[in-house]
């Protein structure tokens, strides 16, 4: 993952056009130990074999872990939501859910993805999609407040 220069420090924006291959890289980059918490806000998940691995096991070092979504209504979607379960996640839903926010947070280093796309294979090449990853910690603050005191209150229903 790139690390931007001292003009770029204040607030540190790239555009990536595939979203669950660079909340990979990510979370790739990431270091067990640095990790605080993963939130994930997606209308829609789906196995998407290399990122659902590394998600998995990094999830289990992260103090917390939020996931908000759709309540499942295919089976895919279903299964995805049961494994992030099983690797610790707190997963509440809303039916009108739609907006997609990704947010890692580390001692170091945190990130924020948002734009277009849902965590699934579909996002991963096949769609057309679009997102914002964000380095700046003060912004990712702004984000975390929007997931936990905007999203999270809307997503009523555990799952």
């Amino acid at each position: 993952m790139p690390t931007p220069s001292s003009s770029e420090q204040r607030l540190w924006l790239k555009i990536v056009y595939n979203v669950p291959e660079t909340v990979k890289q990510v979370l790739e980059g990431m270091s067990i130990e640095d990790i605080i918490g993963i939130y994930l806000c997606s209308p829609w998940f789906t196995e998407v074999p290399s990122l659902s691995r590394i998600l998995r096991r990094k999830a289990k070092a992260a103090t917390l872990f939020e996931v908000l979504s759709r309540w499942p209504t295919s089976k895919e979607h279903a299964e995805m939501l049961t494994s992030l379960k099983q690797s610790g996640a707190k997963i509440r839903t809303n039916p009108n859910l739609h907006a997609k926010l990704y947010i890692l947070d580390g001692y170091t280093a945190s990130f924020a993805i948002f734009g277009s796309a849902n965590l699934t294979r579909q996002a991963w090449g096949r769609s057309l999609e679009l997102g914002i990853l964000v380095r700046d910690r003060p912004f990712i603050d702004k984000l975390k407040r929007v997931f936990w005191y905007h999203l999270k209150p809307l997503c009523r229903k555990s799952w």
